[in-house]
């Protein structure tokens, strides 16, 4: 615009939310300036052509929440964040969000960086997949990618990203019997949120009737989580004689016949089931043919011998009504026995 010569104050008077004056400068032939609050005074002097360029920055906040709830477990979670005020989460936008607190929920503060790009991404924590991560804002527009998100930080607004993320292990079912020396059919049922990794309803069997009387499921994949596995099928003369599980702090609790067992992320679990069979066994001394009756001793050899007596020895006396007399009906565990009279 042609002037007159002389002194000018040019103001940024109506400057928008989230904007703000972040340097105000006049060139020309002999310009002197003065600036004031978002303002400057420029002298004009005879045949100047003077240029007055007002810069502003764009402000907003981010803020950026780790959510591990859904999975109920806590765990280190690392972070890199790029764009223009990445520092304003630490060194290199580099930083750490640990939600083993009470709600499983942790964030930064609402940090205040200058409008823009911003790139989020969660490192890699083992045990862990990104599940869903989202930005919340006024027009807040975001492009996720492999564990980040690139979200536009427009002025004035204020965006929040959540990363929820899903926590996954492995768990192996074990039937053993090889301590009772025969196998059987056994049918088990999972609870829990992957039960049916296991089967239709989490429901299968396993089959001991092979070498080393040991059958066992594959290594599943899972989520993690609390999984009660129950021996709901024994075959009659079996009973559940121990059940355990490892893994890396894994947590259990023993009921009727089944375990209740907390599978953390990363864990790798494994839970065996130790079973002992039973039976009966009863000794009959007969000597009715004879007419006559008498005293016969006897020792038994076996695991369960001293059902029969102190060290499997005992006497039968036939010199009662009938010639016949024998022993209760002992209870066992199943196995070979040698009956000597």
């Amino acid at each position: 615009e042609s002037v007159t010569a002389g002194t000018y104050v040019i103001t940024e008077s109506n400057i928008p939310d989230g904007w703000s004056l972040a340097n105000v400068a006049c060139t020309g032939n002999s310009v002197a300036t003065t600036t004031g609050a978002n303002s400057i005074s420029v002298v004009v002097s005879p045949n100047e052509a003077v240029e007055c360029t007002f810069d502003n920055s764009a402000s907003a906040t981010l803020k950026i929440t780790k959510d591990t709830s859904a999975a109920g477990f806590g765990d280190k979670f690392g972070f890199t964040v790029s764009g223009s005020s990445a520092t304003a989460f630490g060194t290199s936008g580099e930083f750490t969000l640990d939600t083993a607190t009470p709600g499983f929920v942790r964030m930064t503060g609402t940090e205040s960086v200058t409008a823009g790009t911003y790139i989020i991404t969660e490192g890699n924590t083992p045990g862990w997949s990104l599940a869903n991560v989202a930005c919340t804002g006024n027009s807040v527009s975001a492009t996720t990618g492999a564990n980040s998100i690139s979200v536009v930080v427009s002025p004035n607004e204020a965006v929040e990203c959540t990363f929820d993320n899903s926590a996954s292990a492995t768990l192996k079912i074990t039937k053993d019997t090889s301590a009772a020396g025969f196998g059987d059919k056994f049918g088990f049922t999972v609870s829990g949120s992957s039960a049916t990794a296991f089967g239709t309803s989490g429901e299968f069997t396993l089959d001991t009737a092979t070498p080393g009387f040991v059958r066992m499921t594959g290594t599943e994949s899972v989520t993690a989580g609390t999984y009660v596995i129950t021996e709901s099928n024994i075959p009659d003369g079996w009973s559940l004689a121990n059940v355990a599980c490892t893994g890396n702090s894994v947590a259990t609790t023993t009921g009727a016949n089944s375990i209740s067992v907390v599978v953390s992320p990363n864990e790798a679990v494994e839970c065996t089931f130790d079973n002992s069979a039973s039976a009966t066994l009863k000794i009959t001394k007969d000597t009715s043919a004879a007419g006559f009756g008498d005293k016969f001793g006897f020792t038994v050899s076996g695991s369960s011998a001293t059902a029969f007596g102190t060290s499997g020895e005992f006497t039968l006396d036939t010199a009662t009504p009938g010639f016949v007399r024998m022993t209760g009906t002992e209870s066992v565990t199943a196995g070979t026995y040698i009956i000597t009279e």
